[in-house]
């Protein structure tokens, strides 16, 4: 896999990482990567298309695991980003992971992930370089790999 020619143009790297057709910053001048940012169109400050409310801290969420643990079971919460246990296998919750694989610590994470069996998990921007073409087809039978694509496809997917 390659990285996305769609962004590849806006996509930095520095220190040990690099990426094929991706400008490596050496050194700690970021003036480059600064001047990219500016040049670019503000997003909109008008609410997207799709709410996603996050940001509780686990103490809120278990003061409500009981009510939480019930709009699953009645279908109105229909996925978790992060999620703790409801007595319920993991692959069992409605909950998407993504690891954007944009440095190293990714793949302690994606093999943190795996080694309990959790399945389903979406990975990109682009597929590690040292995932050859077995490596991914084991991942993606074994583990139910997904490589994401663009956001509004992957959101329409996630939130299906």
């Amino acid at each position: 896999m390659s990285t996305k020619e769609e962004y590849i143009d806006r996509m930095f790297t520095g220190g040990p990482v690099y990426l094929p057709g991706v400008k490596h910053i050496d050194g700690y001048d970021y003036s480059e990567v600064i001047a990219m940012a500016r040049s670019l169109q503000q997003l909109p400050d008008a609410p997207g298309e799709y709410v996603l409310t996050t940001g509780f801290s686990t103490a809120v969420l278990l003061s409500h695991a009981v009510r939480i643990k019930q709009l699953v079971e009645q279908g109105k919460i229909k996925r978790f980003f992060l999620a703790g246990l409801f007595g319920v296998g993991v692959n069992d919750l409605p909950l998407t992971l993504v690891v954007s694989w944009m440095e190293q610590k990714a793949a302690a994470i994606l093999w943190s992930l795996l080694a309990p069996g959790i399945k389903g998990i979406y990975l990109g921007p682009i597929v590690p370089g040292w995932i050859n073409a077995d490596m991914l087809n084991i991942l993606v039978d074994k583990y139910e790999i997904k490589l994401i694509s663009t956001p509004d496809e992957d959101i329409k997917k996630m939130m299906g």
